[in-house]
C-alpha cells in the first residue's frame, strides 16, 4: 500500500496510490530475487515492508518506507544505497523520484489550503508546468497557473512535472517499455 493509504485508511485510492503500490511490489521482488548489495534480505524486508508505528491508537507506516518515499533515497542503512548493478536501479530510482515529487507537491498543496485564502486569495498553490510534454498536456492543470512560483516553498517546475507523471498510468508504462526495449538486462542477475 502507499504511505498515504496506510496513514489514512479512509483516503480515496488514487492512481498515484496504485503506482506507489506497484513500486513497493517491484522493490520487494527485486530485493528478494535479484542480486544486490543487501546482505540481510530478511531484515530489510522486515524493516521496510512489515514495520509500523502506532500513533494515538492508529497504525501508521513504518519509518523505513516513509523515509524512502519522502526523501527519494533507497538505502539499506544510513549512508548505504541499495544497489542491484542492473537496469532495475534506474527503474526503481526513477519511479521513486516521481513518488517523492508527488508527496512534495501534495504536502505543499495541503499546507496552502488554509493560507491560500488569506495570503493569496486569487493565487493557486504552485506553478503550472511550462513543459508541453504528452504527460503535461493530459493532466488537469486548472489549479495551477504561471506566476504562482513565488508562493513560499512552492515546488519547482521539475518537481511538479515529475509529480504529474503519477496522475495517470501512461508515463510509467512508457518508461517501463522504454527500459525493456533499450536496456540490456543481465541474464545473471538472480540470487543463486
Amino acid at each position: 500500500m502507499s504511505v498515504a493509504l496506510i496513514n489514512n485508511p479512509k483516503k480515496v485510492v488514487e492512481i498515484a496510490d496504485e503506482l506507489e503500490a506497484f513500486f513497493h511490489v517491484l522493490l520487494y521482488y527485486a530485493v528478494r530475487y535479484l542480486d544486490s548489495n543487501c546482505v540481510d534480505v530478511a531484515a530489510y524486508i522486515e524493516r521496510y515492508f512489515e514495520a509500523y508505528q502506532i500513533d494515538n491508537g492508529q497504525y501508521r507506516c513504518g519509518n523505513s518506507k516513509s523515509y524512502t518515499i519522502t526523501t527519494g533515497e533507497l538505502q539499506i542503512s544510513a549512508g548505504t544505497d541499495l544497489m542491484f548493478n542492473s537496469v532495475i536501479d534506474r527503474v526503481l530510482r526513477t519511479i521513486l523520484r516521481w513518488l517523492k515529487a508527488h508527496y512534495a507537491v501534495r504536502k505543499h498543496e495541503d499546507s496552502q489550503k488554509g493560507s491560500a485564502s488569506v495570503s493569496h486569495p486569487n493565487r493557486p498553490v504552485v506553478a503550472r508546468p511550462r513543459k508541453t510534454t504528452a504527460i503535461a498536456r493530459n493532466i488537469d492543470t486548472s489549479l495551477y497557473m504561471d506566476g504562482a512560483a513565488d508562493v513560499p516553498g512552492a515546488p519547482s517546475e521539475t518537481t511538479i512535472v515529475d509529480a504529474y507523471k503519477l496522475r495517470r498510468h501512461d508515463a510509467l508504462i512508457e518508461f517501463l517499455v522504454a527500459c525493456l526495449n533499450a536496456a540490456k538486462w543481465s541474464k545473471h542477475d538472480k540470487v543463486p
